[in-house]
């Protein structure tokens, strides 16, 4: 999710999030997905082609690969989020507060619950 916060800016990027690319992939140029499941599908399989089985710590596989610009994982570890659904959704507005944004980080905390959740924060 640190990630996620990183490449989009607290998912406002209007570039990022109208391609549907939550990780900021790109080539020559930036990657579009149909849905911002389907990007979360490609980071998955992305990741599975350089973990190793005795990786524990994902900073370092972030540095061992040397992923993004310089500096970027201690960019990550400087992101203060968290896991509870209901915190962060109420805190939204210091974050983006539209419902598709919510509804996303709903859903990567606590697949299927995200409609409630969002419907909880809006009352």
């Amino acid at each position: 999710m640190q990630q996620v916060i990183l490449e989009t800016g607290w998912l406002k990027s209007e570039h990022l999030m109208s391609k549907n690319n939550l990780f900021g992939f790109r080539t020559k140029q930036y990657l579009s997905f149909k849905d911002w499941e389907s990007s979360v599908e490609h980071y998955k399989a992305w990741q599975f082609k350089r973990l190793r089985e005795d990786d524990r710590d994902y900073y370092k596989v972030l540095e061992r690969i040397r992923y993004g610009a310089p500096g970027y994982v201690a960019h990550l570890k400087k992101i203060n989020w968290s896991q509870d659904c209901d915190s962060s959704l109420v805190s939204s507005d210091e974050h983006g507060s539209d419902s598709a944004s919510n509804t996303i980080m709903a859903e990567a905390f606590n697949p299927g619950d995200a409609e409630k959740k969002v419907e909880s924060a809006d009352q």
